[in-house]
């Protein structure tokens, strides 16, 4: 109260005192604290002309060290955080302040022959990257290449794993070293959660992902081996198992998200909030020489695109709308077929519903000029606005 005293004056700064109150409880316990958040109704233009006062008078006093080094593992982790906000909440600065990162730590955190050096501080780069490292920043750059459909980043992410196999993989069993070497007396294997995700819980779904984004089989069979080894541990301690038996869910079962891919990463959806007046939209991207079928083929073994939308459970009540196909005959086949490609949105226009996620199924046929794929149901799950 003395300070406000000081900088205000006796009669403002009792004025603010009283406005503010104290913490009741705490470490700041009898503070005076401003919170706007438990303020409403009481802020003036006054009041915000003193909070400028105190303001001023703040920045003159010497502040606290910071810890400014940069950390490839919580990087990566905080490229993922924003990369999957930027979609759910549709705010392009969360996506651009993630490849501003991203880009960072590729440009300047790596050596000649493309390892990961750990730690940065005041210009120099310095540490050998740990398994943690990699896939962290594997991850991060996976969820950027969801985001923001720029497939350099799913590109550096594959590097990233190439990497991983080779220096940090164990040959015979299938999981991961935490270090590229021997340190003291042995290569320990980080398969427990801690404040983050295990390196190997990490690693996995990295793998994962990344095979259901890529037509490379090894990456699947590099995932089922890893799963393998990681399952019985995690399945016998599931509270510092957690992330395994996660990423061994998404392998098995499927990824859930606003971001999926199908047509072994052909097609990327991306689900869109549902907006205030209920409308809920798809966007597709389909890559160049491939399609999927449209919502009412022209040959009855074709499986149609087809959108099932639902809350708690149970289907919704909603118009769809499919855009129009291309019709175009194809080497595979002598009679015309309808056709999506390129890209696209699917809209459903939801009637009435209080749940606040949406589950969606997508039912899609990917095909190129020359073969269908197996028809896949895609699972997404989309937050109301």
């Amino acid at each position: 109260k003395q300070q406000l005293t000081e900088v205000l004056g006796a009669v403002e700064g009792a004025r603010i005192a009283k406005i503010i109150g104290t913490v009741s409880a705490g470490e700041f316990a009898g503070k005076y604290i401003v919170n706007k958040d438990n303020l409403e109704g009481k802020i003036d233009q006054q009041f915000e002309q003193s909070l400028a006062k105190l303001t001023i008078n703040r920045h003159r006093r010497i502040k606290p060290r910071r810890d400014e080094k940069i950390l490839v593992s919580w990087n990566g982790l905080m490229i993922t955080s924003l990369a999957k906000a930027s979609v759910i909440y549709g705010h392009d600065p969360y996506l651009q302040a993630a490849i501003k990162a991203g880009g960072f730590i590729w440009n300047n955190m790596r050596t000649l022959n493309g390892r990961i050096i750990r730690s940065h501080f005041s210009g120099v780069s310095g540490v050998e990257g740990k398994l943690n490292d990699y896939a962290k920043l594997a991850q991060g750059f996976i969820n950027l290449y969801d985001a923001s459909g720029q497939r350099v980043w799913l590109e550096r992410a594959e590097k990233l794993v190439n990497i991983i196999v080779t220096d940090f993989a164990d040959k015979k069993n299938g999981d991961f070293y935490a270090s590229s070497n021997i340190e003291s007396f042995a290569r320990n294997k980080p398969r427990s959660d801690s404040s983050q995700p295990s390196a190997n819980a990490t690693t996995l779904d990295v793998i994962s992902r990344l095979s259901n984004r890529l037509a490379k089989p090894e990456l699947t069979r590099r995932a089922e081996k890893a799963l393998a080894v990681m399952s019985g541990l995690a399945a016998n301690s599931p509270s510092s198992g957690a992330s395994i038996l996660t990423a061994a869910d998404a392998f098995l079962r499927g990824e859930q998200g606003a971001v999926q891919f199908a047509g072994n990463g052909a097609v990327r959806i991306v689900a869109m909030p549902v907006s205030s007046t209920g409308k809920l939209e798809f966007q597709l991207t389909v890559a160049k020489g491939w399609h999927v079928n449209s919502n009412q083929p022209l040959e009855e073994d074709y499986v149609a695109t087809n959108l099932i939308v639902k809350a708690n459970g149970k289907a919704l009540a909603t118009e769809t709308y499919y855009p129009k196909p291309i019709v175009k005959t194809l080497g595979f086949s002598k009679s015309p077929l309808a056709l999506l490609e390129s890209n696209f949105q699917i809209i459903a226009q939801i009637k009435d519903t209080d749940a606040a996620t949406i589950s969606a199924e997508l039912t899609v046929q990917t095909c190129s000029d020359e073969v269908c794929l197996l028809p896949e149901t895609i699972k997404l799950k989309v937050p109301m606005n």
